[in-house]
């Protein structure tokens, strides 16, 4: 992660928060107890993962809950997410890319 002096926030939530660096010019997204970095494409990606996800795709249960185990193909890192987790990471990601175009476009 960036340091914070080239970060900017962009939106937030009880359990997240969206960043975007100027410098790596990268999104920082911390969920929970999880920290990403995505440039603009994969960043992009994600969120359309997060938001084709269906109820089948929650088959793994975890303590008493049913959660979707996403891999990175690149690494041995995952994530482990309820439905409402992954709705709720979709939804600030999609708020976090609306605040990114919006200030694009005004500073440009």
């Amino acid at each position: 992660m960036c340091d914070n002096l080239n970060q900017t926030p962009l939106t937030s939530s009880d359990n997240g928060m969206v960043y975007w660096c100027k410098n790596c010019r990268n999104f920082s997204v911390v969920y929970k107890t999880s920290c990403m970095m995505f440039n603009i494409r994969d960043y992009s990606s994600f969120l359309q993962l997060l938001n084709s996800l269906g109820k089948d795709d929650f088959k793994y249960e975890i303590g008493s809950q049913m959660n979707v185990i996403l891999k990175n193909n690149c690494s041995s890192v995952g994530l482990s997410l309820t439905e409402e987790e992954s709705q709720d990471m979709a939804n600030l990601m999609a708020e976090g890319m609306l605040l990114y175009e919006a200030n694009r476009l005004i500073t440009t």
